[in-house]
C-alpha cells in the first residue's frame, strides 16, 4: 500500500511529486502511534464496544512492526501462535488491561484495526497534500487486499478520516460562534497529530481558511493532564506555543533557539 502511495505522488505534476524512503518511514510512525492509541479516536458511545489494543506501550517501534506482521500472517492458523511470544511481549503491561486479542481482529466500522490505522496514516502522510482526494482514494483502495480489509468504496475512506478528525475536534475547546467546518477540523487534527509525533508541519492557505484559528485552538486546548476531567486529551502532551516572525536573515539557529 506504501509503494502504491509513493508511486501514485511521484507521477502528479506539481510538488507533490518529491518524495522519498522519509515518506515511508514517517507513515509507518502515525501508523504505529494511530493503532497504539486507536481507542482514543472513538467516538465516546462507542468506545465500550471495542477491544483493548494488544500492542504494548514499553516495545519500541521495530518490535512493534514485527509483532504486527507476526500476528497478521498467522491469525488464521491457532497452532502458529506462540504463548511464551505473548507472555513476552505483554508481561510489562498494566494488569488491570483485558487479556490482548492475538489476532487483531477487532473491527472499527467493518474495517480491521490495522487497516483503519493504515487509511490514517495515509491521509496524514499524502492525502493532505492533494487537491483532487477522491482520485487518491479511489487509487488506494485497490491495494487493500487480504490480509488487509477489503474496501470497495472509496468514500469509506473519507468518512472515516472525517469522522476521526471530528473527535479530535469534539475535544477542543471552541468559543461557541466557531463553526466546526472542514478546514478547521482537518488543520486542528494535522495539527495534533504532528506535535505528537514531533513532524514538521506547513500549513499553507488563503486567508480566512482557519490556520491561525486552528493554531489558538490547540494552543488552548492541548494542556495534558490539566484538561477538563473525563477528555481524551489527557492523555495527550501538554504543549506550549512559541512565535517566530521570519524574515530574509532568519536562520535555522535563531528558529531552534
Amino acid at each position: 500500500v506504501l509503494a502504491g502511495a509513493q508511486n501514485y505522488m511521484r507521477e502528479r505534476k506539481d510538488e507533490c511529486s518529491f518524495v522519498s524512503l522519509r515518506d515511508v518511514e514517517r507513515a509507518m510512525r502515525v501508523m504505529l502511534w494511530f493503532y497504539s492509541n486507536i481507542r482514543h479516536f472513538e467516538p465516546k458511545q462507542e468506545i465500550s464496544m471495542q477491544k483493548n489494543i494488544p500492542v504494548s506501550p514499553f516495545m519500541d517501534i521495530d518490535e512493534q512492526i514485527d509483532f504486527l506482521y507476526y500476528f497478521r500472517e498467522d491469525y488464521s492458523n491457532n497452532d502458529l501462535i506462540e504463548n511464551s511470544l505473548l507472555e513476552e511481549n505483554f508481561s510489562s503491561c498494566s494488569s488491570s488491561h483485558e487479556t490482548p486479542d492475538p489476532y487483531l481482529r477487532s473491527f472499527i466500522h467493518g474495517i480491521d484495526y490495522i487497516s483503519y490505522s493504515l487509511i490514517i496514516s495515509l491521509s496524514i502522510c499524502y492525502r493532505a497534500r492533494l487537491q483532487e482526494r477522491d482520485v487518491f482514494d479511489k487509487s488506494m483502495i485497490h491495494l487493500f487486499r487480504y490480509p488487509l480489509t477489503q474496501i470497495d468504496d472509496y468514500t469509506v475512506i473519507h468518512a472515516e478520516v472525517n469522522r476521526r478528525q471530528q473527535v479530535i475536534l469534539n475535544e477542543m475547546i471552541l468559543r461557541p460562534n466557531i463553526a466546526k467546518n472542514a478546514a478547521l477540523r482537518e488543520n486542528v487534527f494535522m495539527m495534533f497529530v504532528c506535535i505528537e509525533l514531533k513532524i514538521p508541519l506547513f500549513v499553507i492557505g488563503k486567508p480566512g481558511s482557519s490556520k491561525s484559528l486552528a493554531k489558538s485552538i490547540i494552543s488552548n486546548s492541548m494542556q495534558g493532564i490539566r484538561c477538563p476531567d473525563g477528555s481524551i486529551l489527557q492523555n495527550f502532551k501538554q504543549i506550549q506555543i512559541m512565535s517566530y516572525q521570519c524574515s530574509q536573515l532568519s536562520t535555522a539557529d535563531g528558529i531552534i533557539g
